[in-house]
């Protein structure tokens, strides 16, 4: 679900009430996003022993710290996609066991590990990683839409290539739709008992698989005509979830 609007860096308190109030209610509240796990906890470190996290896309998943499930890329292909990024003026963003950038790292590069709430580390070629969670790649104009198309021609068949941002896009081994099947099926929920809220393409992925999916009110024009329930606040919506 999408829980922080407007750019804002940590949820507010009326949100992470409604949240404490549903799982007391007996709702699984599950945290769908593309970040990585240590960015989700220290973000909504308050409810992590309530809350599943569905991080990287779905490629690490998590309950009360143990896993639900666990999806790797192959960690040999980081240097051949921080090279095609590097091509077209592009960044490498690597979510692994620490989150890295392959890249020069600008000033963008510091606001994006601010917001997220990470360290800034540096990945150096040939590093080894015991895990490979997401490969995101930040840029801009029409080289990051090249960028793009030949990380789709070359990788495409291997992984999920989606926009999760306007100008980032990620790459794993799986993708949010798949988040919903396995969250139903490890806590066998019905799913016609599951809410989901998105504001992304990466989200709209997911939320077809949601038999009540909510768009919020910024997001792109296709989505607002897609999904016919919109909401402003997340929270908003909790309480008549929670009556159902």
């Amino acid at each position: 679900m999408t829980l922080l609007p407007d750019k804002r860096q940590m949820p507010s308190g009326t949100l992470i009430e409604g949240l404490h109030q549903a799982t007391k209610a007996g709702c699984l509240v599950v945290i769908a996003t593309g970040r990585i796990r240590e960015s989700v906890r220290n973000v909504f470190q308050s409810i992590e022993g309530e809350a599943v996290f569905a991080c990287s896309n779905g490629g690490d998943i998590t309950w009360k710290g143990q896993p639900i499930s666990f999806s790797s890329m192959n960690p040999e292909d980081v240097d051949p996609m921080a090279l095609v990024a590097a091509k077209y003026g592009c960044i490498a963003y690597i979510s692994a066991e620490r989150p890295y950038w392959a890249g020069p790292i600008s000033s963008c590069c510091r606001a994006f590990c601010c917001f997220q709430r990470l360290p800034v580390l540096s990945y150096k070629r040939g590093m080894l990683l015991s895990q490979l969670y997401q490969v995101s790649v930040v840029g801009k104009g029409e080289s990051y839409e090249q960028c793009f198309d030949e990380f789709a021609n070359i990788w495409g068949r291997r992984y999920h290539i989606i926009s999760s941002h306007r100008d980032i896009f990620d790459v794993s081994s799986t993708s949010k739709a798949e988040i919903i099947e396995k969250v139903c099926t490890a806590f066998q929920i019905p799913r016609e008992r599951t809410w989901s809220f998105g504001d992304g393409e990466n989200d709209a992925i997911m939320m077809r698989q949601s038999a009540h999916p909510y768009v919020m009110d910024w997001a792109p024009a296709s989505m607002l005509e897609e999904f016919p329930l919109h909401c402003h606040r997340v929270e908003e919506v909790l309480p008549s979830i929670i009556r159902l």
